[in-house]
């Protein structure tokens, strides 16, 4: 998986016309989500407003809860991939979620922080953010059993993994009830700070035999 930046994926202008329809929809579906609230807003709704057909709408999103779905993750365990193999879990982890942070805050901020209050709000929508996180770990646990010679399945790279999702989700949590007046990726790193203290022996890198 490769990382690359939101806007510099090379496309031609059939994908560039999907793209800007996809995101016109969904940010169409964001606004309404958050003025008349997530069950109150119908797909048909949304198709009307983003002026497209239900059928489309569909063709894009399959269902109601995907249309707040992100596409952040490749980006961020791309990053993360892209790190050198004999660095340091945690020092890996930091430089993956500053650089995506700092592209997601850049290019996509007021899409990001409606989706997460969103997902605050809405059980279905809560329910759908603990299984992608849930994705995550599992391939969090692949990347620190690469990169510490343990075992994906074993419990210390588990906890390591679960770990260091509920630090990050704390850190957008924290950052949420203060109104996103904070520094998202200092908070990010505080929270990375406490996993090292609490975890760091599970992250520690073990000789290959």
């Amino acid at each position: 998986m490769r990382a690359v930046k939101m806007d510099e994926r090379p496309e031609g202008l059939r994908e560039r016309k999907k793209r800007q329809t996809r995101a016109r929809i969904q940010q169409v579906a964001l606004e309404l989500f958050l003025s008349k609230g997530f069950e109150a807003t119908t797909t048909e709704e949304i198709a009307r407003a983003a002026d497209v057909s239900t059928g489309t709408l569909f063709n894009y999103f399959p269902t109601k809860e995907a249309l707040v779905a992100d596409d952040y993750d490749p980006l961020f365990l791309g990053l993360l991939e892209d790190r050198p193999l004999d660095e340091p879990v945690l020092a890996s982890l930091r430089q993956a979620f500053r650089a995506g942070l700092a592209t997601v805050m850049d290019q996509d901020k007021d899409s990001m922080v409606a989706r997460a209050r969103l997902a605050r709000q809405v059980p279905a929508l809560r329910a759908a953010a603990a299984l992608d996180h849930a994705r995550s770990g599992e391939v969090l646990c692949t990347i620190i059993a690469q990169r510490t010679g343990g075992e994906a399945a074993s419990l210390s790279v588990r906890v390591a993994a679960a770990t260091i999702v509920a630090a990050l989700e704390a850190a957008l949590a924290a950052w949420l009830d203060g109104d996103c007046r904070g520094d998202i990726v200092e908070m990010a790193d505080a929270a990375l700070d406490a996993v090292e203290r609490g975890s760091g022996a599970l992250l520690a890198v073990r000789p290959r035999p």
